[in-house]
């Protein structure tokens, strides 16, 4: 069964009313004030699942405390800090496991800055965080990593330095113009080709680099590539046809 409970900063105790094989929905309310809930002693909740979850939008933390010096995840305590955030807790008769920790902690990152617009990730699987430029440079080039930068049209773009020969990286970013997304190609130390494509905050797209000609064949497009004509025999220029 599920039962749903309210806790706030003056009533910030589960004192009952639950069976094993019960979900318990805490909705924790921190409006007024953050304040502490406490959990019932974990020899006492065995089966029982318990589900906090804080409702309010305010900057007041809940934090989640068990009684008789129990610990969750081996720690004296648990908090919750957004609207919205939950925590799920199940007791193994002897302290609280969390099961839904709500965060995801990468440690050994660094932030290399990029000041040159070059970062370095020599290590394979790891990944590399940069605070300025487009994480796009050769130095890159071997590594499994992924490279996570905030570029400089204040846009974040993903890139897996392991993915393809150093001529034929991809990279997204924001559109220069401030609208929608971007995909750029690398193509060498610090230089990036012209826009292949960009989303629209609108959903339209854009294609900035696309094969045009007389035929497909004058083109240059193989199966299935986009083109556009170009002083067709029948059509009008800029006519965007796939190729067969």
């Amino acid at each position: 069964m599920i039962r749903v409970i309210t806790l706030t900063p003056s009533a910030n105790n589960i004192s009952g009313g639950y069976i094993s094989g019960d979900t318990v929905l805490v909705k924790c309310d921190a409006t007024d004030a953050a304040f502490t809930a406490y959990l019932p002693s974990a020899p006492l909740a065995d089966n029982v699942i318990f589900e906090f979850i804080k409702t309010d939008s305010s900057a007041n933390v809940v934090t989640i405390a068990p009684v008789n010096n129990e610990t969750i995840n081996g720690v004296t305590s648990a908090a919750i800090a957004a609207q919205y955030n939950s925590k799920r807790l199940v007791s193994d008769k002897n302290n609280w496991i969390d099961f839904n920790t709500g965060t995801l902690t990468l440690s050994n990152i660094t932030d290399n800055g990029l000041t040159a617009g070059k970062g370095v990730n020599t290590d394979a699987n790891k990944l590399m965080v940069s605070s300025d430029q487009r994480c796009n440079t050769t130095d890159i080039i071997g590594s499994a990593g992924l490279a996570i930068g905030n570029n400089s049209n204040a846009g974040v773009n993903f890139y897996d330095g392991a993915i393809l020969a150093a001529n034929l990286r991809w990279f997204l970013a924001n559109n220069p113009t401030g609208d929608g997304f971007t995909l750029y190609k690398y193509t060498g130390t610090g230089s990036y080709a012209g826009v292949a494509l960009t989303v629209l905050s609108s959903g339209s797209l854009v294609l900035a680099v696309i094969k045009s000609g007389a035929t497909q064949a004058a083109a240059g497009a193989v199966a299935g590539e986009l083109w556009k004509t170009s002083s067709h025999a029948t059509l009008p220029d800029n006519v965007v046809l796939i190729g067969v």
